[in-house]
């Protein structure tokens, strides 16, 4: 049986966890406007995770809105949440002024990727508006044509505040939990430990050379 590291979570129940809780310390101690949560786990249906943390958020703040992507994606969320329905849009709506804003609103949006980083943009553009992006992949380099695009999502996704990071990788895991540094974990004889710490989000060869 592999032995996880307190730092590390065990399922995806107690990642949600500890996203919601770094989240909750930068909405009550930051200024921070673009806030970002991750789960790098492969297969993941975000919409169940979407749902519940968009519940646990609006007894926080009632005037959270539920943002997704495109027209198809926000008619599920309707569907899957009527009772949340008035408060879920598409970036598209909000931008066209579907919604009457209210002066302390937060924007939970959901996946933005590459091909919608135009839009994406343009929603994260509204003046004193602060937005939640949760597992967003807009740094795909196989979207785009040209090096200039992507330095652009690049450059972009680089002011945002990584309220939670949690990504599984060969023999090993990185995490970042707000507010401590980024944490690379190795898997040696089923055990995870903890092998280097970052002030920053470490690259690929950054994480193969130090699993190495």
């Amino acid at each position: 049986m592999i032995e996880v590291s307190e730092q590390l979570p065990y399922d995806l129940s107690e990642a949600e966890n500890q996203a919601f809780h770094s989240l909750e310390r930068i909405l009550k101690n930051q200024n921070s406007s673009r806030i970002s949560i991750t789960y790098k786990f492969e297969g993941i249906r975000i919409s169940p995770v979407a749902q519940r943390l968009y519940e646990r958020l609006k007894i926080v703040n009632p005037n959270i809105l539920f943002l997704w992507p495109d027209a198809g994606s926000t008619a599920l969320a309707r569907r899957d949440s009527p009772d949340n329905s008035s408060k879920i849009f598409s970036f598209k709506e909000i931008i066209e002024g579907k919604y009457s804003e209210s002066s302390n609103s937060v924007y939970l949006t959901i996946a933005p990727k590459a091909f919608d980083y135009e839009v994406f943009y343009k929603l994260c553009n509204t003046p004193n508006q602060a937005i939640i992006m949760l597992n967003g992949s807009l740094e795909d380099t196989s979207i785009g044509i040209g090096s200039v695009g992507r330095e652009r999502r690049k450059e972009f996704i680089s002011n945002w505040l990584t309220a939670y990071w949690v990504e599984p990788v060969v023999n090993g895991a990185l995490i970042r939990m707000y507010p401590s540094d980024w944490k690379l974990f190795k898997l040696i004889e089923d055990k995870y430990n903890l092998i280097d710490t970052y002030t920053s989000k470490p690259n690929s060869e950054t994480i193969q050379e130090a699993l190495l």
